[in-house]
């Protein structure tokens, strides 16, 4: 749906582009459009689950995650399994970093 939205918006700013260049309009700058196009596209919040595995020529793992984004300055990320991993936090606020091992419960 995302992808579909994307391909309608370039193409129109595509065209916009085009019939502006062969009239007599003020000139378009192209980052204010690219920003407008990422606020449109881009929610305040989201959530989401991802599964990531690594892979190395000597073992496998698969990690679950749920994860919580605030614009582009906070992201929470917990690890949910493995179990011996479960429960292990990252939190992002801006450039500063924190993590939480639910084992030694710092």
């Amino acid at each position: 749906m995302i992808k579909h939205a994307f391909t309608l918006l370039l193409a129109v700013l595509v065209t916009l582009c085009i019939s502006n260049s062969t009239q007599a309009t003020p000139e378009i700058n192209i980052e204010e459009i690219i920003d407008k196009v990422d606020r449109i596209l881009r929610s305040d919040t989201s959530t989401s689950r991802m599964e990531m595995s690594i892979e190395t020529p000597n073992w496998k793992r698969t990690l679950t995650m749920d994860m919580w984004t605030e614009k582009l300055d906070k992201t929470l990320i917990r690890i949910l399994g493995p179990q011996k991993d479960r429960g292990v936090a990252t939190l992002r606020v801006e450039t500063e970093m924190w993590n939480f091992f639910p084992k030694i419960n710092k």
